[in-house]
């Protein structure tokens, strides 16, 4: 579920964003670089920038899931709290 887009989301709230976008526009050109000069050791360096840019998406996702169930956690503490 990490992987799917929540266009719900307001990018200024994406703290990553920017550094993720860095990261594919460096790897790209790396992959492309690798390829044009058939230099394997570009298109693996490419695939280690690609890589981390898909890791600090899957961090940012399990964070942002924590801190829903966190705040729902919270919710329900406080409704619980207020019924008595």
């Amino acid at each position: 579920m990490a992987f799917f887009l929540n266009r719900g989301r307001d990018a200024a709230q994406d703290r990553w964003l920017l550094v993720r976008v860095r990261l594919f526009a460096i790897g790209a050109a790396l992959a492309l670089g690798g390829m044009a000069l058939d230099e394997s050791w570009l298109i693996l360096a490419a695939l280690a920038v690609l890589g981390l840019g898909l890791v600090l998406r899957v961090v940012a996702a399990v964070r942002e899931a924590a801190e829903a169930r966190r705040l729902e956690d919270d919710d329900t503490e406080s409704e619980a709290e207020n019924q008595r």
